[in-house]
């Protein structure tokens, strides 16, 4: 097999790929149906760019005249991708016809890009300024997009207990293929710039691509996210709740301090692996931004800190029980609320400074002999 017929079966998998996950994505339903949507959009514009050697034979154009007419394509991974993220953060997230401004860039880049090509014209002033307006695009979202997945990932420890249910090394992948891509455009453009031929841009393009629609296809499959979105007005705040907009509403806010604490302390919702900010409100019987608030506020933790710590508590609780804590660490993790053993070392260390292993032989040791 030469060069050739390996970047073809290359991109021409990667475009089955595509098309086989964009018809998976876009049946989905449920309140992540929206984000799924848009990924699998995200990952058919990367197959198409990745599947451009295998189209231009199939299509028999002439490579030094069509590589401008799959370049347009391009102009949709920036708005995509921030979509993405959008409805990530938003549970409500919904396309309006004003977002098709953004897809302006494409469209005329699409005009451009057909009318030199039907008319058989190469030059790469033409190719230039198709990537150097791709850069320009790309640095112009890739801030927003970057800064939407930020707050998302910095809300979840104000609303979630369990961070094991939200997959947060797809954000972290997420992250570096946005990245990659918006490298590539810069990285094309400085090629270009020094007279690099066509053809190997395409193949550089192709493989990049293809990276591009394993990683989100592979990634995006197997991730999860919370079952409680954030409400578009907190996200529009510097944090995930205005705190002191809250708290002046109603300044006497003791009693739900109170009352959290009464409730941690006697009915142990922690328990529940699965326990969320919007669980403890109800429980409560008040308002789930007001709660966050006097947390972060009153008690100076997020949600997340603020729980975990009971369960380390109640942990230490069993080591204290000379029969309980005969039994597996894993087994008191679980009963103590924890349902991840990564996230059970993990917070024990932060909270305590010492492994689980190691309190239970302190607990051990200061016990007294028979």
């Amino acid at each position: 097999m030469n060069l050739d017929q390996f970047f073809f079966f290359l991109s021409g998998g990667a475009l089955f790929l595509g098309l086989f996950l964009i018809l998976f994505l876009v049946t989905q339903e449920g309140r992540a149906a929206r984000s799924q949507q848009i990924l699998g959009l995200l990952i058919l514009a990367c197959a198409l760019n990745a599947a451009h050697p295998s189209l231009i034979r199939a299509f028999a154009f002439h490579p030094a005249h069509s590589f401008q007419l799959f370049e347009p394509l391009q102009f949709l991974l920036a708005p995509l991708m921030t979509a993405y993220a959008s409805a990530l953060l938003r549970g409500d997230f919904e396309v309006r016809p004003a977002h098709l401004l953004h897809f302006l860039p494409f469209f005329a880049a699409s005009a451009v890009a057909v009318v030199f090509t039907l008319h058989r014209t190469s030059s790469p002033w033409i190719s230039l300024m198709l990537w150097g307006f791709l850069s320009i695009q790309m640095g112009c979202y890739l801030v927003p997009a970057l800064g939407i997945l930020r707050r998302y990932q910095n809300s979840l420890k104000e609303r979630v207990s369990n961070l094991e249910r939200v997959d947060l090394n797809w954000l972290r992948w997420f992250f570096i293929v946005t990245v990659g891509l918006c490298l590539l455009s810069g990285a094309v453009l400085l090629l270009l710039a020094h007279r690099i031929p066509p053809l190997y841009l395409s193949r550089g393009v192709s493989l990049t691509m293809t990276t591009a629609v394993w990683i989100l296809g592979y990634r995006g499959l197997s991730q999860t996210i919370p079952e409680t979105p954030e409400a578009p007005e907190a996200l529009e705040a510097q944090g995930p709740f205005p705190v002191e907009q809250v708290l002046s509403s109603d300044p006497d806010v003791s009693w739900i301090k109170k009352a959290l604490i009464r409730v941690l302390e006697t009915q142990k919702p922690y328990l529940e692996p699965e326990l969320g900010l919007a669980d403890l409100a109800r429980l409560l019987e008040v308002p789930r931004n007001q709660l966050s608030a006097v947390i972060n506020q009153e008690l100076g933790v997020n949600f997340y800190d603020l729980v975990n710590g009971y369960r380390v508590r109640e942990f230490r609780s069993f080591l204290a029980d000379p029969v309980k804590r005969r039994e597996k660490l894993l087994t008191l993790a679980f009963d103590a609320g924890f349902n991840s053993k990564p996230t059970f070392n993990k917070v024990v260390l932060k909270h305590t400074g010492k492994t689980p292993s190691q309190l239970r032989q302190e607990e051990i040791r200061s016990q007294p002999s028979p």
